[in-house]
């Protein structure tokens, strides 16, 4: 009846249950080990890169540059807190990450530009300007 039963209590035993989420082990003690989620688009202009950030500060990313390869780290620090708060439950992950992407030689790497917005991280990387596509000229006719 039941497909979820669990062996160490009934779905019916509520008391039991909220004890078990209440309870101080449950509160999650060492970081998570993510790797956010990227997407990589290319426009006639260049590429972009949309990084999941959540939770990350712009102080918190940093973007380096060696030869071909972009690095992206974020270092995310969990808040303070008094030290007379007593958690019961966290499910908050705090965690640190890097992720690096080759870049083609097409990328104009003088003019690459990042902004952070509702906690995605967006990488602009313009093509060189000999390889974008010519914009469409108007031609007058008299």
């Amino acid at each position: 009846m039941y497909p979820m039963k669990s062996s160490t209590h009934s779905p019916l035993n509520f008391d039991q249950l909220f004890e078990e989420l209440l309870s101080p082990r449950r509160i999650h003690t060492k970081n998570a080990i993510v790797r956010p989620a990227a997407r990589i688009l290319e426009t006639p202009a260049g590429f972009e890169i949309e990084l999941l950030a959540p939770g990350f500060s712009k102080a918190e990313l940093s973007m380096t540059l060696h030869g071909d390869q972009l690095v992206v780290k974020g270092q995310n620090k969990p808040g303070t807190r008094e030290t007379e708060t007593k958690t019961w439950l966290s499910e908050f992950q705090f965690s640190d990450f890097e992720r690096s992407f080759q870049l083609p030689e097409t990328v104009d790497v003088e003019h690459i530009e990042a902004e952070v917005k509702e906690g995605i991280l967006c990488i602009k990387l313009p093509k060189k300007p000999e390889l974008q596509a010519p914009q469409p000229k108007q031609i007058s006719i008299n």
